[in-house]
C-alpha cells in the first residue's frame, strides 16, 4: 500500500501524524495501519503495526484530515508525552489480534463498543457474536457488558473480519410465569436460542484463510476428484471448484459447462470431504473424524440459484454397509426453497435407507443471508440447529466416529432436491456456495 506524500502539519510540541514517513528527530514515531478512528473533540486512531501490535493513540483536533481506515501511516510524540497505549501484543506475524472493551450503546442492529477512552466503534452487521460456543444477535450486547474482540487481518493489516464475544452469559428476560432461559410468551419452545451445555475441546476447525485460490487444506480435506456418479451427475465435481476466496471463505462453486462433460448434465459442481468420498465403507484416507457424542457448525452463504443443492452432512467413517452407515444432514439446502432450511437423517444398511427423518425451518433467504448450521451429536437423540434455534429433533442417536462431506451441486430435474426447478437459462453463474468456517467440538 503506497504513502501519500501529503503530510499534516501540526505544532511540534503536540502529538502529531504524517502520511509520509519522515518525521521530526526530536521525536518518538509509530508506523501501521488505520483500523479504527474516531473524529470527536479530540480525535483517536487504532493502529496496528507490522509486528500485530494495537495502539491507541490520541491525537490534536483536525489530525485526521486525509486519514482513512486501510491507509498505512506514520505517527510521532515528543518524549515528554506520553500518548501511546497498547492494548494488546500478539505475537510476531499474527494473522488476528485480540483486545478487550466494553459496550456503550446498546442496539438490536449495531452496538457500540469502547476500544479506549475516546475511541468507540459500531459492531459490523457481518460480525459474529458469541458466548462460548453459542451464536448470538447483536441485541444480546447490553450496555456495560465485557467483550473481547479478535479482528482477522489481511497480509495490510486491514480488517477481513470480526468476532465478539461476550465475557458472560447474556441476559435473558423474564416475565411472570415465565422462567429464566424459556422462550417469552407467545413464542414456541423451538424458537427459544439454543440452551445447550458448555462444549469441550475442539476436535476439528479450519478457518480458510488461506491465500486467493488457493485449494483448501491438503491436511484437513480430501477433493472428490474430477469424477461423475451418483447424485453428482447432473454437475459432475471439478477440484478446481473448491478454492479459497482470500477473504477466509471456502467456495464451493457450480458452473456451466459443455453439456456431456464426463457423461453429466450442462454443469460442474463441487465436492470435497475429511475422508474419500466413493472410496467404499470403512471410509479410506479419513483426515480428520471424531467420536460421538460432539457439536459440529458451520457459517454459510448458500448458492443463489433455483436447483441448487448445498449439503454439509457427517457420515460414519468406521462402519461398514452391513453394520448400517448413519448419515447426518445437518444443513441440507434446496435453494428452489431460499426461506426453508432443510436437515435430515438417514440409516444405510446393505445399500438401504432404512431410516428416512427429514425437519425444516423458516429462515431469511439463505442466498443473501449468512446463517450458522450446527448439529449436537449424542448416543441418544441428534439435535439439529439453524442459528441456533431448532431446525429438528433427530429420530434416534448415533455412535461410532464420523467424517464430514461438503458439496454444491445442481439436482437432476424432476427429484425432490430440485424441487422441479433448474437454474434459469438467463443465469450464466456461477453459483457459489461460501463457508466461513466449520468446528466440530467435544460435548462438555
Amino acid at each position: 500500500m503506497s504513502l501519500s506524500s501529503r503530510a499534516v502539519a501540526v505544532a511540534a510540541a503536540v502529538p502529531f501524524l504524517a502520511l509520509v514517513p519522515s518525521v521530526p528527530a526530536h521525536a518518538d514515531t509509530l508506523s501501521g495501519t488505520v483500523v479504527a478512528l474516531q473524529t470527536a473533540a479530540r480525535p483517536v486512531l487504532m493502529l496496528v503495526t507490522h509486528d500485530m501490535r494495537v495502539h491507541s493513540v490520541h491525537l490534536r483536533r483536525g489530525a485526521l484530515a486525509g486519514v482513512r481506515r486501510g491507509r498505512v501511516v506514520t505517527v510521532g510524540t515528543v518524549r515528554s508525552r506520553r500518548v501511546h497505549k497498547v492494548l494488546r501484543t500478539a505475537p510476531a506475524r499474527a494473522s488476528s489480534v485480540t483486545f478487550t472493551a466494553r459496550v456503550v450503546r446498546a442496539s438490536a442492529t449495531r452496538p457500540t463498543i469502547r476500544l479506549a477512552r475516546r475511541l468507540t466503534l459500531p459492531i459490523s452487521a457481518q460480525a459474529r457474536i458469541t458466548h462460548g460456543h453459542k451464536r448470538l444477535t447483536a441485541g444480546a450486547l447490553a450496555k456495560g457488558a465485557a467483550v473481547r474482540v479478535t479482528w482477522s487481518l489481511s497480509s495490510h493489516g486491514t480488517i477481513r473480519s470480526t468476532r465478539v464475544d461476550l465475557a458472560s452469559a447474556p441476559a435473558r428476560p423474564t416475565a411472570a410465569g415465565v422462567p429464566s432461559g424459556a422462550a417469552p410468551a407467545g413464542v414456541p419452545a423451538d424458537d427459544a436460542p439454543d440452551q445447550t451445555g458448555p462444549l469441550g475441546p475442539v476436535l476439528f476447525e479450519d478457518g480458510f484463510d488461506g491465500a486467493t485460490g488457493a485449494p483448501a487444506d491438503p491436511a484437513k480435506w480430501v477433493p472428490r476428484g474430477d469424477t461423475c456418479d451418483g447424485f453428482v451427475a447432473q454437475s459432475c465435481p471439478r477440484d478446481a471448484n473448491v478454492f479459497q476466496d482470500g477473504n477466509g471463505s471456502l467456495v464451493l462453486r457450480v458452473q456451466r459447462e459443455s453439456d456431456g462433460r464426463l457423461g453429466s448434465g450442462p454443469y460442474s459442481g463441487a465436492f470435497l470431504g475429511t475422508f474419500a468420498y466413493g472410496s467404499g465403507w470403512p471410509a479410506r484416507n479419513v483426515k480428520a473424524s471424531w467420536a460421538v457424542p460432539y457439536h459440529i457448525e458451520m457459517r454459510a452463504l448458500m448458492p443463489a440459484s433455483a436447483g441448487l443443492w448445498p449439503i454439509a452432512w457427517d457420515v460414519n467413517v468406521d462402519r461398514s454397509q452391513g453394520e448400517g452407515v448413519r448419515e447426518l444432514d445437518w444443513s441440507e439446502q434446496r435453494m428452489s426453497y431460499p426461506t426453508t432450511a432443510g436437515c435430515h437423517q438417514h440409516n444405510w444398511i446393505g445399500g438401504v435407507d432404512t431410516q428416512i427423518w427429514d425437519g425444516e425451518r423458516a429462515v431469511s433467504d439463505m442466498a443473501h443471508n449468512w446463517h450458522t448450521y450446527s448439529a449436537d451429536v449424542w448416543p441418544d437423540r441428534v439435535e439439529y440447529r439453524v442459528d441456533g434455534r431448532k431446525c429438528g429433533l433427530g429420530p434416534s442417536g448415533v455412535t461410532g466416529r464420523f467424517g464430514l462431506l461438503l458439496n454444491n451441486v445442481v439436482s437432476k430435474p424432476g427429484t425432490w432436491s430440485s424441487g422441479g426447478l433448474q437454474p434459469a437459462a438467463t443465469d450464466p453463474g456461477p453459483w457459489d456456495m461460501k463457508v466461513d468456517y466449520v468446528r466440530v467440538s467435544a460435548q462438555g
